[in-house]
């Protein structure tokens, strides 16, 4: 049974992963809002950063992020925008989440 979807913010949990310039894998857990379609049009129309905005909007959250000294980095936009300057970083993001929302699958944990 489908239910008919209400207005109401919907996050999930997803896996990202990537790779270093130095060949070092990484792993991190993402918490994305759902957008809607109109909003995702918006936020891509006409825009060369389309990656970069949709990340900055749909990502809400995440686990798995450490600093250099081993230690968990709380999520904030501030934290979130420092690591939008690196493209390797911003692009896994962007295409685990159009991977996630055009049903690339089950990401274990939802």
């Amino acid at each position: 049974m489908l239910r008919f979807p209400d207005d109401k913010p919907r996050t999930f949990r997803w896996q990202v992963s990537g790779t270093q310039p130095d060949g070092t894998e990484w792993t991190m857990r993402a918490v994305f809002e759902e957008l809607r379609q109109d909003e995702l049009d918006d936020l891509v129309a006409g825009n060369e950063a389309a990656d970069e905005e949709l990340v900055r909007h749909a990502l809400v959250g995440w686990g798995g992020v450490l600093d250099a000294g081993g230690e968990q980095v709380p999520f904030s936009p501030e934290a979130a925008a420092q690591l939008l300057q690196r493209p390797r970083w911003r692009l896994a993001v962007a295409k685990a989440y159009c991977a996630a929302i055009l049903g690339g699958g089950r990401d274990e944990g939802n």
